[in-house]
């Protein structure tokens, strides 16, 4: 505990080996303040405590934008909502229930929808360990069903010793026969396609929003609906870690994977990013990363 606390105090950098807490004491003003760096980087997170602010308090992250490709998700499909319900058709075949604050400001009653596959852009290492706990869960879940499957299965058999001495009875019991061979079918033929994500692209009268709905339930009712990081610097906590939207033509999302960042100030016509990220594993794409300091 004491090397951590040792660590906190001076900081990761040899700053005192260097002498530059000499320079600072000495002129506290040289400290790069009104400079903008761009940075390459590969696992950038704009949620870390130590990229909030400059020492004037302006935020220090200024910029994130993809130059990777990664990802590249077709949101050209324009639908309306229901005339019963207001709800969307995601292309996930999922009905998509919509933030009414949206659907004020979507004038033009207009909305872009696309799909992403998470095991597509997510870390080789994080795919792994999604599997691994998503087929726990199914095993679970189907030994349960499996197995109240071929209980029922057994009481019909103690119940009703001679199941053929009516249509009814052979049909009742071979309806259970089928059940089980259903589930015991599913099980051997296991697939994981994993998690499928529905995207909601809209104008809100000014800008370009978008939305992803990273629960999988269809429910947006409470999402957040983001825009480009250098307008109003959001960020998510899940899957989607910041926005930037180009609205020269919304007719691509581009979703990067773990660890797969930006390169600052580069502009992509026909390009509307939506960029994903989970600091959880290494990338092999290189990004830039705008920061004042």
């Amino acid at each position: 505990m004491e090397h951590v606390s040792r660590v906190a105090e001076l900081g990761l950098l040899p700053k005192r080996d260097i002498q530059a807490d000499v320079l600072s004491a000495q002129s506290p003003d040289f400290d790069g303040r009104g400079v903008t760096v761009a940075i390459f980087d590969t696992g950038i997170d704009p949620g870390a405590v130590g990229l909030q602010t400059c020492p004037d308090g302006r935020p220090k992250v200024v910029d994130l934008v993809d130059c990777t490709g990664s990802g590249d998700v077709n949101t050209s499909t324009v639908v309306v909502p229901d005339e019963k319900t207001g709800e969307l058709k995601g292309l996930s075949g999922r009905s998509l229930k919509l933030n009414p604050a949206w659907v004020t400001a979507n004038t033009s009653n207009k909305w872009r929808v696309g799909i992403l596959q998470g095991y597509k852009v997510f870390s080789k290492a994080l795919v792994k360990r999604m599997k691994q706990d998503r087929r726990k869960e199914w095993d679970k879940v189907q030994a349960h069903s499996l197995e109240t499957a071929r209980q029922r299965l057994v009481q019909f058999d103690t119940a009703n010793a001679d199941p053929n001495s009516s249509t009814a009875l052979k049909a009742q019991r071979q309806s259970l026969v089928d059940a089980v061979s259903a589930l015991q079918t599913l099980q051997n033929n296991y697939a994981d396609p994993g998690p499928v994500y529905d995207i909601v692209a809209f104008h809100d009268g000014t800008k370009w929003r978008a939305a992803v709905d990273t629960q999988e339930s269809g429910d947006l009712t409470e999402a957040t609906a983001f825009t480009n990081f250098a307008d109003e610097r959001q960020y998510g906590q899940f899957s989607v870690r910041w926005v930037t939207i180009h609205d020269h033509s919304p007719a691509c999302a581009q979703f990067l994977p773990p660890g797969s960042w930006t390169m600052a100030l580069l502009l992509i016509d026909f390009l509307f990013c939506i960029v994903c990220s989970c600091v959880i594993c290494a990338a092999t794409e290189s990004t830039f990363t705008m920061m004042e300091i």
